[in-house]
């Protein structure tokens, strides 16, 4: 067993079910994914390996800054990254390491329920925003109609209208506005689309019956791949 200097590290290899080097300490698995932030992600997948490499001395937090990549499932993407190292003295320098020690605890975000959410929280809003129209046409054309002339007091008489020689058919269908059964129907429809919306959501999200969630039945890994890369710095232990 030998101490190195972190800065002198240029590169790191991860593996699964590989474990890290120990004197002070017992060793730890190289790769750790943290569930406390992705728990169904961390479960989703793990990655057989990660490299990372040294990208140089952070002079803000007084540490190494790693850039670490890998491929994964095309709906998850690295998250936060962490190199940890024993340090070779419990009270000496923070840079003066065990060769051999250092793991990588990292985080995996799901990125396929995002464009859902993007997409439930829009349709509500347009929802919303035509059943708002609907009522203020229902509710300001009322009182438009309602409105009268008083021909009290020294107030003139409202002018005559003319004859017109239009059909009444013709002059119903200029004169209609949005009327209380227009605003029922659309109304209705719209809160049928809604709840169409809704159900197509519970079902991708559903719960069994333990309580546990379960995505639609393409939940889980895709089954493309794609390079990710992501980028932290170092903590010693």
């Amino acid at each position: 067993m030998s101490r190195v200097n972190l800065s002198q590290i240029t590169s790191l290899n991860f593996e699964a079910d590989e474990y890290t080097t120990g004197r002070r300490l017992a060793p730890v698995a190289q790769l750790q994914c943290d569930k406390k932030e992705g728990r169904s992600a961390c479960e989703q997948y793990t990655p057989e390996s990660i490299h990372c490499e040294n990208r140089g001395w952070d002079a803000y937090t007084h540490a190494v800054q790693w850039s670490c990549s890998t491929t994964l499932p095309s709906n998850l993407k690295l998250g936060k990254v962490r190199v940890n190292c024993e340090r070779w003295e419990e009270s000496g320098p923070a840079n003066e390491v065990l060769n051999g020690s250092c793991a990588l605890k990292y985080t995996l975000v799901d990125v396929s329920n995002r464009s859902d959410d993007k997409g439930s929280t829009f349709f509500a809003v347009i929802f919303f925003a035509i059943l708002a129209i609907i009522l203020y046409n229902l509710f300001c054309g009322h009182r438009r109609d309602s409105a009268g002339y008083s021909t009290s007091g020294d107030q003139p008489p409202p002018p005559y209208t003319p004859y017109n020689s239009k059909q009444p058919d013709q002059q119903a269908g200029q004169n209609w506005r949005p009327g209380f059964w227009t605003g029922l129907g659309v109304g209705g429809a719209g809160a049928h689309l809604y709840d169409q919306w809704q159900n197509r959501d519970s079902h991708s999200h559903s719960e069994d019956s333990f309580g546990r969630h379960h995505g639609s039945s393409s939940a889980g890994p895709s089954n493309t791949y794609e390079s990710t890369t992501s980028y932290g710095g170092t903590d010693t232990r």
